[in-house]
Order: C-alpha cells, then structure tokens, then sequence
C-alpha cells in the first residue's frame, strides 16, 4: 500500500518511475540552480541533511485541505497562494505578470521590479500594437541578406489575456482542453488534457530552468513517452536580499538587485521597462554596411544572449544550448510542432503538414509560456480556426493570441519580408509617428 501511495504521488506530480530514477542522478551530478524558496531539491530530498523546513509551506500531514496532503484544497490554489496576485509568498505574480520587489516581514515587497518574460494567466502588459521594427544587413551564404530586429514594449497597467496555457477564474480564456500536436503522425489534433501548474514545474525543485519538469505531464502520469530533457541554468546568484533573488522580468539582470541598480547598460528602469520581443541589448543596437558593403559589428556591448545570463559572461552564453533545450522541452507535448527542416517539407501529417522551421530560433522567441494579451482583431487573424476540422468536425475559430506577443500575425513581420523590398536601416513604430 505505502508502494502504490508514493507510486501515485509521483504520477500526479508528471514523473513516472524512471523520472524518479532520473531525477536522482540528476541531483548526485549536478548543482543546484534554478531551485529557490521552499522550491530545492536538496533539502527535499534530504540530500542536505533530514531537518528541512519546506515541507510546511505546502503540506499538512494530518490536517490537509486538499490530495496529496497538500494545505490547500487543490494544487492551483496552493501555488497562487504565493505566486498569485494576493500572494505574498513569492515576488513573482503570475496571475498578473509581475515580480515584485522583495519585501520585509513578507517576501513580495512594492513596487513593482518588471514584467514577467512568461507573461501571465489573467492579465499581461505587452503593447501588442505598438512594437517596433529595425532591418539590418547579415551576411549569409556569402551574400548580403536583410534582417529584423524588433521590440515589444510595456502597457503602463494590465490587459486581460487572450490566450493562456491554463485558464483561470474570471478570464475570458477559452480552454480548448488539447495538447495540440501531441503524438505521431496522423493520429489528429492531440489528445485531450488538463493542464495543472505541477504539469510543466516541480514544486520541490530539480536544479534546472525554472524548476521544469524534463517531462510534463498532467495529473495521472507523463504525457509523452520520451526521453528527458533537462533545460539547464545558470547557478543560483550568491548574496542576500536583492542580490541574492533571481530576476524573471523583461529587463536587463540576473537578480533583482541588478535589475534595481540598472547593471547591465540599458536595462532600464521601472515597470515598464525592458523588452517582450527577444534577447537582445539594445534591441536595435544592430550591424551597419561598411564602405565596402558589408556588414559592420554590431553596436552595443552586449548583442544577443539570455537575460538570465550573469554579469561578465560571453555574449553569447549558452544561447544556442538553451534555444535547443526549451524547444525540445516545448516539443514533449506539442511532438508535431519542432520542425528544424523548414517550411518546404510535407511531413505527411493530414494537420501539421507544413510546419515552421524553429531550427534558428527557440519557441519562446515568438511566444510566452503562461498568457498574452495580445489582440487578434484583423479579419484573417480574429478567425483563424484551430485544426479541429478533421473527421468532419466543425472548425472552431477564435480570436485567441495563441500566446504570441504582437497583434494580429505581427509575430511575423517581426522576423519576415515576404515582399524582399525591405533595405537595410528600415525603421517601423506602430502606430506609425
């Protein structure tokens, strides 16, 4: 009975044995890193010694209001309890889309540090219709090709999301239910599913990117057979208070200290500060045509990496390790999506038969993981059906964002000329001044 009890427990938690398995290992050969609050692995999982305080902060072992001893009556409510927008357990409010400043006799303190980079469940504050554009030359295959950089700013309060991975009480949401592209090749839209916060985080920490999951899934066990993949991270900041509290917001830092002191140049300051768009300083700090016609270095000190990244480091520091990581990561559940071919290759699926090419950039690059606010209000984009047509269904359209950061299909005139009559040093705001 204890056997099927801790079985069932990891299973509801999205790890199957072998994750178990794996997720020691995983602890024996690697440091702690993304893990934070009541959040780390070692002190879970004894690893550091069998006096651990965090167990509290969730569980209750003979008064518990919800499954799995947990101190409030569902999952959800136990994490908003701290990271909601009434918490005050966490400095990050993902209802809203905020961290906040760290706090006395609380953890969150005010103001407000940033925006969220994931955006949030309810609300978010990407000025969707209102980004902007830079064209660039790049070198490539020997020729001189035009490139974008763009840049996705901060709305001064809140949006209702129009899209979210999850949809919480009092949204307008519409929760599909569906793990789009999930599974093979021709086996439909992806099966039916409920998303719950432990399906994409462990909540007892496992030292990897945002306390991921190497394989989400929903309340009865993992949703793909496959192997892991383990997002890595940078290593806990050392230091107390600001300095030692991890920065998750749009602006420029690696704690909430740097993000305070404007560390990293032209991080900005204030809430509504930084970048949706990518991970770039300064956004248009891009290359020029030298005398000879070819592309100069691009100016700023910075140029293209994570924000997470700690001072001093390369430029471009784990980039290209981390698209490749959260892109597999995101393709455990949505299998048909990770096209690294292009978009000229007919797959054979009767509903993902083309598919974007995602070999250059990472999923998160176009969208945010937990909600946008971005507004579909074009006559294309406001009726975009989901691919429930086939086997004679009726299509269901949307005005949802699908999590995209710009509106209507913006997202990709961010990258994108279809026309080829761009040059180089182009310069879009919308709206237009």
């Amino acid at each position: 009975m204890v056997l099927r009890t801790r079985r069932a427990m990891a299973l509801r938690l999205g790890l199957g044995s072998s994750l178990l398995l794996g997720a020691w290992l995983l602890l024996a050969a690697m440091p702690v890193a993304a893990d934070g609050g009541p959040h780390i692995a070692g002190s879970n999982s004894g690893v550091t010694g069998l006096t651990a305080d965090g167990c509290a902060g969730c569980h209750r072992a003979h008064t518990a209001g919800g499954e799995m001893l947990l101190a409030e009556g569902d999952p959800e409510a136990l994490c908003l309890s701290c990271h909601g927008a009434a918490g005050t357990g966490a400095t990050t409010d993902v209802e809203s889309g905020v961290q906040y400043g760290l706090g006395g006799a609380t953890v969150r303190g005010a103001p407000a540090a940033g925006m969220l980079r994931s955006g949030g469940f309810v609300e978010a504050r990407m000025d969707s219709t209102n980004s902007e554009r830079i064209s660039y030359p790049r070198l490539q295959g020997g020729a001189v090709t035009t490139w974008f950089s763009s840049h996705v700013k901060v709305l001064p309060a809140g949006q209702p999301v129009t899209s979210a991975h999850m949809a919480f009480a009092g949204t307008a949401v519409v929760a599909q239910g569906v793990a789009w592209g999930n599974g093979g090749i021709n086996t439909g839209v992806g099966p039916a599913f409920s998303a719950t916060c432990t399906t994409c985080h462990n909540p007892h920490g496992n030292g990897l990117y945002r306390i991921l999951n190497p394989i989400p899934g929903d309340g009865t066990g993992p949703l793909v057979e496959a192997p892991a993949v383990n997002v890595t991270d940078a290593a806990l900041p050392v230091g107390t208070d600001a300095a030692g509290t991890r920065n998750y917001t749009i602006l420029w830092g690696r704690t909430l200290a740097d993000v305070v002191n404007a560390t990293y140049p032209g991080g900005g300051t204030g809430v509504t500060g930084g970048d949706y768009w990518r991970d770039y300083l300064p956004w248009n700090g891009v290359p020029g045509l030298s005398s000879g016609g070819l592309p100069t270095p691009a100016t700023g000190t910075n140029g293209d990496r994570p924000m997470y990244v700690p001072n001093g480091s390369g430029v471009n520091a784990n980039l290209a390790g981390f698209r490749g990581q959260i892109t597999a990561w995101c393709a455990a559940c949505h299998t048909r999506y990770d096209a690294v071919t292009g978009a000229t290759v007919n797959t054979g699926d009767d509903i993902f038969t083309y598919r974007h090419d995602v070999g250059q950039s990472e999923c998160t690059q176009c969208h945010v993981a937990h909600g946008s606010n971005a507004v579909m209000p074009g006559t294309y984009s406001a009726v975009a059906p989901y691919p429930d047509a086939a086997g004679g269904a009726a299509p269901i359209t949307s005005g949802s964002s699908r999590l995209l950061k710009i509106a209507n299909r913006g997202t990709c005139q961010g990258c994108h000329d279809p026309t080829h009559t761009i040059g180089a040093g182009n310069v879009v705001q919308d709206p237009a001044n």
